[in-house]
């Protein structure tokens, strides 16, 4: 979404993570995504989903979250482009772990 305008204004904030616990951004696709009535998945959803447990490895919240929203969404399909992208912080002189996914 930064680059629907020509000059977003964007601030800078600082955020510390300890190790095992992570930062998920994700896009509006994936909170949006409707079941066969129609309810969205919603941020409640999301929320239940990430806070399976991971183990600290971010490629587990991605796989989770996308079973939720599929499970969720049964045979309706995906009808927006969906984005999200787990950074999980690691202790000193560990090994460096993100993890993204994007689909439609």
């Amino acid at each position: 979404m930064l680059g629907i305008t020509p000059d977003p204004r964007v601030e800078t904030h600082r955020l510390r993570l300890r190790p095992a616990e992570s930062l998920v951004l994700y896009t509006d696709g994936l909170t949006e995504v409707r079941d066969p009535d129609g309810e969205q998945f919603g941020e409640e959803r999301l929320a239940r989903a990430l806070s399976a447990r991971h183990d600290g490895q971010p490629q587990r919240i991605i796989d989770r979250l996308v079973e939720a929203v599929h499970a969720f969404a049964r045979d309706t399909g995906i009808d927006d482009d969906q984005a999200a992208l787990v950074v999980t912080a690691t202790a000193p002189g560990g090994p460096e772990r993100a993890a993204a996914v994007s689909g439609r």
